[in-house]
């Protein structure tokens, strides 16, 4: 795992985590792929609505839960921190 990577996930793990997981140290690398998703996404220039609009499909979609715009946008914001 690249240094990116883990950093993107330690980050999900503290202002996204939508299953409720940051404090189960066994489930730690559970955000994982979606934090190598989001490094290659960001790697090739993804913009805030990108991301944002990722997060809200992953949490929805392939999670089952009721997406959160206003985290995902949050979240999106401090991985593109320039518009």
């Amino acid at each position: 795992m690249t240094r990116a990577v883990a950093e993107i996930s330690a980050l999900l793990l503290k202002h996204w985590d939508p299953i409720g997981i940051a404090d189960v140290a066994e489930a730690r690398d559970e955000y994982h792929p979606v934090a190598e998703r989001l490094a290659v996404m960001l790697a090739h220039g993804a913009s805030r609505r990108q991301v944002a609009a990722f997060l809200v499909h992953y949490e929805g979609d392939d999670l089952g839960l009721t997406p959160n715009p206003d985290r995902a946008h949050a979240v999106a914001r401090m991985l593109v921190p320039q518009a």
